[in-house]
């Protein structure tokens, strides 16, 4: 039986070169033979784009440069879409350049054969915290991007380490583009988009639209991923006019 046909990628830019060295170390270490790596270059110069064509993989360029990060992220994942469905790839593997997998992450997410299968990953969200004097306190704690159904319709709840401490398969509203198994089927009718008078990234657009195209979203809390955000800029294309 011919293996599914894995497109692994993501959107980059040139403030993402602090990781670029551990994301082609992991995704040269994946164990799952029948993939293609690819990464989106938006960047507004060429360098970092050359030296992504070094690297061995398949590096693309965006046409232009795109400052909003919500519309950069929406078309550069797009462009790996586009892949997906016109040189027949099964699935598409979207791991975010920061997000370092297990190296069976694919075989393990196949296994579950469904549309849109998660893996876990961190991050730091501000949260209220009341202290004993009736004081509130606003500290960083690190939270897996995954939400599941709330009993409050339209709503949804993100999920705690608790939640995701044991090996399970578990149904989901809501996960990052980290690291998420997504099957040709799904792409077919759903693609990435951004809203930029809206706060929200093409993740929560591309979860929206897949429920409400009738797939149903899972994660696999055994696959736990590393998030290399503590050398991230503090704001990318800082230098840009205007950002």
């Amino acid at each position: 039986m011919t293996q599914p046909k894995i497109l692994v990628g993501s959107p980059t830019a040139a403030p993402y070169a602090y990781c670029l060295e551990a994301w082609i170390s992991a995704t040269r270490s994946l164990t799952y033979p029948a993939t293609t790596i690819a990464l989106v270059d938006n960047s507004p110069t060429e360098e970092y784009y050359t030296l992504l064509q070094q690297q061995g993989i398949r590096a693309l360029k965006y046409p232009s440069f795109i400052k909003d990060s919500r519309e950069r992220l929406a078309a550069s994942r797009n462009m790996l879409r586009q892949i997906v469905l016109d040189e027949d790839y099964d699935y598409f593997l979207s791991l975010e350049q920061d997000v370092i997998p297990p190296k069976d992450v694919i075989e393990r997410l196949l296994s579950h054969k469904k549309p849109v299968v998660s893996g876990v990953y961190y991050k730091y969200f501000d949260v209220r915290v009341h202290l004993p004097h009736g004081e509130v306190k606003a500290v960083k704690k690190a939270v897996p991007l995954l939400a599941t159904f709330s009993p409050q319709p339209d709503k949804m709840r993100y999920l705690s380490a608790a939640d995701v401490a044991d090996e399970r398969l578990l149904p989901i509203r809501f996960c990052g583009l980290g690291c998420v198994l997504i099957h040709r089927d799904v792409l077919k009718k759903v693609a990435f988009r951004a809203d930029v008078t809206v706060a929200c990234h093409d993740d929560a657009w591309f979860c929206s639209d897949t429920t409400t195209a009738h797939f149903s979203m899972f994660a696999d809390t055994g696959v736990k991923c590393t998030h290399l955000i503590s050398g991230k800029p503090p704001n990318l294309f800082a230098d840009i006019k205007g950002e």
